[in-house]
């Protein structure tokens, strides 16, 4: 006997950045791989549940408690207390055996965010992130807790945009959305003047094998400028994530909600980047 789930899958590239999400039909039998269930205990709205013999007061479990909260508050959005399950396997073997059971059609990747469906008994939606202990935890951990967050509290979040607030966050809260790697990997083109940004082509993109590698740098790039190049476009990012805490917000562009400001979106981001490449060398590594 089988049964037929639609979930909306959030994955980590091999890369280092999100290769996004995408709504994702899959049949699977009855009796499933197990998740890790060893250890479990909860932190915040977060439920970990771990199948390694880690202290629950290990510094990631500390850090990462407070990360949906702070995520909220930095794009200005209501703090949810809904629980996202954090699902870590011991290794990476496990992870994968799990993975390619439950989603035989995706591709090999780090990390999931899984968005399940309510069901007759229980109506809410769950949110899940599926991990596993390797060198890159941390930053994976954030980038598919951001998924996790914006999808508990947003509707109709674009790819793009979604893609770009989770490389933001990926490096920390207190880093501020300074990605070494995302910049690094624009600077030729930054450097030769012949990259050709266009946020009308990310918003036209609607699902994951559209996005190649520069399309999620570009569009941590797009998301960086608006939150830090000043108060106007900061304000724009804002109002746009706000308009979809409805349940029934418009598809509309950010571009439709920047018009107003009297300007060309982005005019300024190519000047923009080059300034940060200026100073670069003080930000974090990673």
């Amino acid at each position: 006997m089988a049964k037929v789930v639609r979930y909306l899958i959030c994955f980590l590239a091999l890369a280092g950045v999100s290769a996004g999400c995408n709504s994702f039909l899959q049949t699977v039998p009855m009796a499933a791989v197990a998740l890790p269930h060893e250890h479990e205990f909860r932190r915040g709205n977060l439920i970990f549940h771990n199948d390694a013999e880690v202290s629950e007061n290990h510094p990631l479990f500390l850090e990462l408690a407070s990360f949906p909260e702070q995520v909220c508050k930095k794009l200005g959005l209501p703090v949810t207390d809904q629980p996202i399950h954090i699902h870590l396997f011991k290794d990476r073997v496990s992870y994968e055996q799990y993975v390619q059971h439950e989603f035989k059609d995706i591709p090999s990747r780090r990390a999931l965010f899984v968005l399940r469906p309510g069901t007759t008994t229980q109506k809410q939606e769950t949110l899940q992130v599926l991990c596993f202990w390797g060198d890159r935890i941390q930053d994976d951990l954030r980038h598919e807790l951001t998924h996790a967050t914006l999808h508990g509290i947003l509707h109709n979040v674009p790819l793009w945009l979604d893609e770009g607030l989770a490389m933001y966050f990926e490096v920390g809260i207190a880093a501020q959305g300074k990605h070494q790697r995302a910049l690094t990997a624009l600077e030729p083109q930054i450097k030769a003047g012949n990259w050709k940004y266009d946020l009308d082509r990310l918003e036209s993109l609607k699902e994951v094998s559209q996005m190649g590698l520069v399309d999620y740098y570009e569009a941590w790039a797009w998301v960086y400028y608006l939150k830090h190049s000043d108060a106007a476009n900061a304000a724009c990012l804002h109002g746009y994530l706000k308009d979809r805490l409805r349940p029934n917000a418009p598809a509309t562009s950010l571009q439709q909600r920047w018009s107003p400001l009297g300007t060309v979106p982005g005019q300024q981001l190519p000047e923009y980047l080059k300034k940060l490449l200026e100073e670069r060398s003080t930000w974090p590594h990673g």
